[in-house]
C-alpha cells in the first residue's frame, strides 16, 4: 500500500528532528551550497581495504571537506528515492567484481559527483534532513577538521560481546558529538554518538562506564528507534570521573541546553570538590 501524503510528511518531520541537534550549526541552503568531489583514497584497516570520496563544500560563507564511502551516497539515494520517488539522480550502480581497479575508481568518482550536483539542482530538497545530514561538517568527519574540540585522547571501546577486549580508540568531543576513531589519521570515525538525551551508567570505583543511546533507522520505509549500549573505559577512576565532567560541560554549553543523565549504581559516591555532594544507592545526579 501506498504512504499517503501525510504519512510521508510526518516522516519528513520525525527525520528533521533526529538530524537537527548534528547539522543546526551550519548553513546547508542548496541555494548556496558548492559541492566537488575532486579525489579519492584509498583505506585500510586490519581486515579490508576500501575507497573514501573526498568532498570540498562550502556555503558562501564556510568550507568543510567529508569523506563518504560509495555505501553512503547509496543509502542517501536510497532514502531519497522514499521521499522522491518519480526523481532519478543518477547514481552510479554497485559493483562487486573489479571495483577497487584504479581507472574504474576514477570513473565513480566523477560519476559521484555529477549525482550529488543533480541532487543540490532538484528544486523541492532545500530542507531535506537526509541530505543536510550527509553534506554536514558534524556528521562522520575527518579528524583533522574537528578544530579546538572540547576533548582528545584515547578511550578504550569494549569490543561486541567479549568483555575481556577492550580497543584502543581516539576519542573527540566536539559541540554535542562523540567520536570514535581507529587512530589520530583516520579520516572516517567508527563510530560517533550525538550527546543529546543520552545516559550513562558508571559504578563507583570502575574504570569502565556504560553510553546508552538511540538510535533511528528505515525498516520498510518506517523510521523506527533501536536502543543500544557503548561500554568505555579509561586507565584509571580518575580518568573516567573527569571524563564524565567534560561530558558535562559539554552539554551546557550546547545550543539546545539538553542534560545528561548519569544514573549512579553504587551505594555512595562522593565528588571531590570544595561542595562535596553524597549520592545515595538508585538516587540519579545531572553530571
Amino acid at each position: 500500500m501506498k504512504k499517503t501524503k501525510q504519512k510521508k510528511q510526518k516522516e519528513k518531520e520525525k527525520k528533521q528532528e533526529i538530524y537537527k541537534n548534528i547539522s543546526y550549526l551550519v548553513d546547508i541552503s542548496l541555494h548556496k551550497i558548492r559541492v566537488s568531489i575532486p579525489s579519492h583514497v584509498q583505506v585500510t584497516t586490519r581486515t579490508r581495504k576500501y575507497y573514501a570520496f573526498e568532498l570540498k563544500i562550502s556555503n558562501g560563507t564556510e568550507e568543510w571537506t567529508l569523506f563518504r564511502r560509495y555505501s553512503q551516497f547509496f543509502e542517501l539515494n536510497k532514502e531519497l528515492k522514499i521521499n522522491y520517488p518519480y526523481h532519478d539522480f543518477a547514481l552510479p550502480p554497485k559493483k562487486f567484481i573489479g571495483n577497487k581497479k584504479a581507472n574504474f575508481v576514477s570513473q565513480r568518482r566523477e560519476l559521484l559527483q555529477e549525482f550529488i550536483q543533480n541532487i543540490i539542482a532538484t528544486p523541492g530538497l532545500e530542507k531535506d534532513a537526509t541530505l543536510s545530514l550527509f553534506l554536514s561538517p558534524f556528521y562522520l568527519p575527518p579528524y583533522q577538521s574537528l578544530k579546538n574540540p572540547t576533548f582528545k585522547g584515547f578511550i578504550y571501546k569494549m569490543a561486541k560481546r567479549n568483555r575481556f577486549n577492550w580497543k584502543k580508540r581516539w576519542t573527540i568531543i566536539q559541540y554535542d558529538q562523540l567520536y570514535l576513531y581507529n587512530s589520530e589519521n583516520d579520516i572516517l570515525p567508527t563510530k560517533q554518538v550525538s550527546l543529546h538525551q543520552v545516559s550513562i551508567k558508571w559504578k563507583e570505583g570502575n574504570k569502565s562506564f556504560k553510553l546508552n543511546f538511540s538510535t533511528n533507522f528505515l525498516n520498510d520505509e518506517n523510521l523506527e528507534k533501536k536502543n543500544k549500549v557503548l561500554s568505555l573505559r579509561t586507565n584509571t577512576k580518575e580518568e573516567t570521573v573527569s571524563f564524565l565532567q567534560i561530558l558535562k560541560s559539554t552539554m551546557k554549553k550546547s545550543k539546545k541546553r539538553n542534560t545528561l543523565s548519569i544514573r549512579i549504581t553504587s551505594p555512595i559516591i562522593s565528588e571531590t570538590n570544595q561542595n562535596e555532594n553524597i549520592i545515595s544507592d538508585s538516587e540519579e545526579k545531572e553530571l
